[in-house]
């Protein structure tokens, strides 16, 4: 399936609208592997060990936000899509933090929070 082929599904039929959210979360999720690769490699071993257990405690709270989020349709067609939408979103606003992050020179003192 091309990247045309999702995007056209995105307004047809449910199980169409969860593979198009499916993919806009994956494209999201792939952009913050990258912001946060970037940022690992300009951290010295203890601020990198602290990044490491921020980002896995971000990563599980986003996902339990958004099962709450989504449990509104929880059990229906509809949930997928409304959990990946969440993520999407969450994730979108996690990639502007670690882009500050990056632009910094120091993590310490010197960036914005």
């Amino acid at each position: 399936m091309t990247e045309k082929d999702v995007l056209a599904g995105c307004d047809g039929a449910q199980m169409s609208m969860n593979l198009c959210a499916e993919y806009h979360f994956i494209e999201r999720d792939l952009q913050l592997n990258d912001e946060y690769r970037k940022l690992q490699k300009n951290l010295d071993g203890r601020d990198l060990k602290k990044l490491i257990v921020a980002q896995r405690a971000w990563i599980s709270f986003r996902d339990l936000e958004c099962d709450f989020s989504a449990s509104d349709v929880e059990g229906g067609s509809m949930e997928p899509m409304m959990s990946l939408k969440c993520k999407q979103e969450l994730t979108k606003h996690r990639i502007a933090q670690l882009k500050k992050y990056n632009a910094c020179t120091s993590v310490r003192g010197e960036c914005p929070p």
